[in-house]
């Protein structure tokens, strides 16, 4: 069974199974415009960053203020006595430490506000014209879901996988087209017959995931439930995923996808969901 997304690095010529399936390619006049107006949008929202060299100031400032402090505070003298001896010093090392404060939270606010600002929002407004081109061009639904599918790199044959690294799990457009469930990366469109589907299934097999893009947080128990493992409060991996199978021409196939995104693969294909380990719940 060829698996769809998952490229064997230990061949340079392994083949990429899905391309079989690729029914639409983004001209380069859109791509190159998306990817000009991307690269324009980033230089216009860097220029609402901090500097390098103000950012550093903070530090100096900091010790400063505790210098100044030390001075007021040293050793063998109180705080009174050492207030009452030195007020200058002391409301100087105060002045010190909040200017150092207010640099440390520009350094934490300004890279939330480089969204901000007319010349960034107008690149912005570009960029988005220019992904909008591309979708539409690739006729991707203004509703399509957005849905994680798992992009694996292994070594060895496909009987015998050893998975390298982590999964690619970045969401991806999905949508029903004409019969097809299609799948948009933001340059291909990969139509997939629903015709020559035969389920989905359980993948008992941990992958390490690569991130997380979901708006709650992985500790809910909705995510634990779907086999999701945690370092800390943070994802680790998953202890099992989901494939749906489909066969063309002869040859079967195979789609991994996390267990948390099987609402939206069982609801467009209209095939039957899997119960899910009981081990996991």
């Amino acid at each position: 069974m060829h698996g769809l997304f998952c490229y064997n690095v230990s061949l340079s010529d392994a083949p990429a199974y899905e391309q079989r399936f690729r029914v639409y390619t983004a001209p380069e006049d859109l791509t190159g415009a998306l990817t000009a107006e991307a690269k324009a949008l980033a230089r216009a929202e860097g220029k609402h960053g901090l500097p390098e060299a103000l950012g550093s100031v903070k530090w100096f400032l900091l010790a400063g203020g505790f210098a100044a402090f030390l001075r007021v505070w040293r050793g063998g003298v109180s705080f009174s006595e050492g207030y009452r001896s030195s007020p200058f010093v002391f409301w100087i090392g105060c002045v010190l430490v909040a200017a150092a404060g207010a640099f440390a939270l520009a350094d934490v606010l300004l890279p939330r506000l480089r969204r901000g600002g007319e010349a960034a929002e107008n690149a912005r407004r570009r960029y988005e014209a220019a992904e909008r081109k591309v979708r539409e061009n690739a006729g991707v639904p203004i509703d399509a879901e957005k849905a994680e599918i798992l992009i694996v790199c292994y070594r060895g044959d496909e009987k015998h996988q050893q998975v390298m690294g982590a999964a690619d799990n970045t969401p991806l457009d999905v949508f029903m087209r004409d019969g097809d469930l299609c799948i948009f990366d933001g340059i291909d469109v990969f139509a997939f017959p629903r015709s020559g589907m035969t389920g989905l299934r359980i993948v008992e097999r941990e992958f390490p995931i690569s991130g997380w893009n979901k708006p709650q947080p992985p500790t809910q128990k909705q995510y634990i439930d779907c086999g999701v493992t945690l370092h800390g409060e943070k994802p680790a991996s998953l202890r099992f995923c989901c494939a749906l199978d489909l066969s063309r021409d002869g040859e079967d196939y195979r789609l991994l996808f996390p267990a948390y995104e099987l609402p939206v693969f069982a609801r467009l294909t209209g095939l039957a969901a899997p119960e899910l380990p009981e081990r996991a719940r």
